[in-house]
């Protein structure tokens, strides 16, 4: 049963009286914030614990006499051959710390949903508004289920491997939580045509921005930054990768292998040094920006990293129309990230260009200022699918 009250703090104090009790999760309502933390499962987390604990103590103890033989006696090929255990042992202690201090916390404040998980620091954070939220879908895999909140942001898994039931009862809870939780933009229209709607805020988590302009023109643009997880999960995987590939390789080149040997190891390279690019890539993102200026006449895309990259300009003839388009809509919930649309810009119904991975609340924004802010620009009503 949804509930509704003008009064929020009232129905928070009402909400406080209650004792409420959820399996599987320790639910606190104080000063109108309501928090929910999912129990730590400790048969399940002692059993890994005491394997990883044990593990790492022998490994520890190889890694010790790598680093030893290092110090006393230091050889490239020694390096090489070490990294891969080095990187395992740092992986193997981060599940133990996930193991043993890992949370994960969902914190209802008065207009938002707020996600943290924590291995003795916040490693992850995300906010999502309760008019963003369209729904809630519990994914079942198995013996065990996760509990996805969907919205026009970004969708967000805020319990992982518990029993559906548990995940059920939660979603209700929330429900019950939430004082309003937006329909899915669905028109009365017998053929169900979803339709776009007019967004005059930027959205929560948004990776756009306008920047400033002169003239008659509009100007979006992106600025990439660092993340955190992927970057360490990129360098690991490279330097275990790598490391291995380097053994083999610089053996080879040192004892003189045959030509078919080094055929052979040619393509693990190729993959090295592709993985190795990623991570540059990933760790220079924060100097890449991507602008699209918008004027009555052209729209000029450039994708720069330390200002230096490509440009290209399309000139505007007629009218231009901005349609929403859903893609991959075949792909199960659970897959989804919320990035399956895109806004596309066409000129007496042929395509000229678009800007795509965006989610539907980013759309419909930047959609929506540039139908208000370009004379020529016309956000159209239907989203179409694709």
């Amino acid at each position: 049963m949804r509930i509704f009250a003008k009064d929020w703090g009232s129905l928070t104090n009402n909400r406080q009286m209650e004792n409420t009790k959820l399996d599987g999760f320790t639910v606190q309502q104080e000063g109108g914030l309501t928090t929910i933390r999912q129990n730590k499962f400790w048969i399940a987390r002692l059993g890994i614990s005491l394997f990883m604990a044990f593990w790492l103590t022998g490994w520890s103890f190889g890694c010790g006499m790598m680093i030893k033989e290092l110090l006393t006696k230091f050889a490239w090929f020694t390096l090489l051959f070490s990294i891969p255990f080095f990187v395992a042992w740092i992986a193997g202690a981060v599940i133990l710390l996930s193991t043993l201090f890992g949370t994960r916390q969902i914190s209802l404040a008065k207009d938002r949903l707020e996600f943290v998980h924590r291995v003795i620091l916040p490693i992850s954070k995300t906010e999502v508004l309760f008019e963003e939220i369209v729904g809630l879908n519990v994914i079942t895999q198995g013996n065990f289920s996760n509990l996805i909140v969907q919205s026009s942001g970004e969708h967000l898994t805020i319990s992982q491997n518990v029993s559906a039931e548990r995940n059920e009862a939660l979603r209700d809870f929330l429900y019950q939580q939430i004082p309003t939780i937006e329909k899915p933009r669905i028109s009365s229209r017998p053929e169900k045509i979803m339709v776009a709607g007019k967004r005059l805020e930027s959205p929560a988590n948004c990776s756009w921005y306008f920047a400033e302009s002169f003239g008659r023109e509009t100007k979006l643009a992106n600025q990439g930054s660092w993340e955190l997880r992927s970057i360490l999960f990129l360098m690991g995987i490279n330097l275990f990768w790598n490391g291995i590939v380097s053994v083999f390789l610089v053996k080879a080149i040192t004892v003189g292998s045959e030509w078919f040997e080094l055929l052979f190891l040619s393509p693990f390279v190729l993959i090295g040094l592709v993985m190795a690019v990623v991570l540059l890539f990933a760790v220079i993102d924060p100097f890449r920006k991507i602008t699209y200026a918008f004027s009555d006449y052209e729209i000029e895309w450039s994708w720069k990293y330390f200002g230096i990259g490509r440009t290209k300009t399309w000139e505007i003839n007629a009218p231009v129309e901005i349609g929403i388009w859903l893609e991959r809509d075949d792909i199960p919930d659970q897959y989804k990230d919320g990035t399956d649309y895109k806004l596309v810009f066409s000129c007496r119904g042929t395509k000229q260009m678009e800007i795509d991975s965006l989610n539907l609340a980013e759309a419909e924004w930047i959609g929506t200022q540039l139908d208000s802010e370009q004379t020529k620009y016309t956000l159209q009503e239907t989203i179409k699918e694709t």
